[in-house]
């Protein structure tokens, strides 16, 4: 009975630490998309304006 009640605890315990994981790997994701933004919208206004000159 012992066992089954570890068992159960564990499973719980590693449920619930996945998801703290998963939280922060989107909260990262979402910064990297953010920056990633808006260095293409540098890009694009810079390939623009070299477009416009040549």
């Amino acid at each position: 009975m012992k066992k089954v009640i570890t068992l159960c605890l564990f499973a719980l315990v590693m449920i619930l630490g996945t998801e703290s994981v998963m939280a922060q790997s989107t909260a990262i994701h979402t910064e990297i998309n953010t920056e990633a933004t808006n260095k293409t919208q540098e890009l694009r206004k810079t390939a623009k304006a070299k477009q416009i000159l040549n």
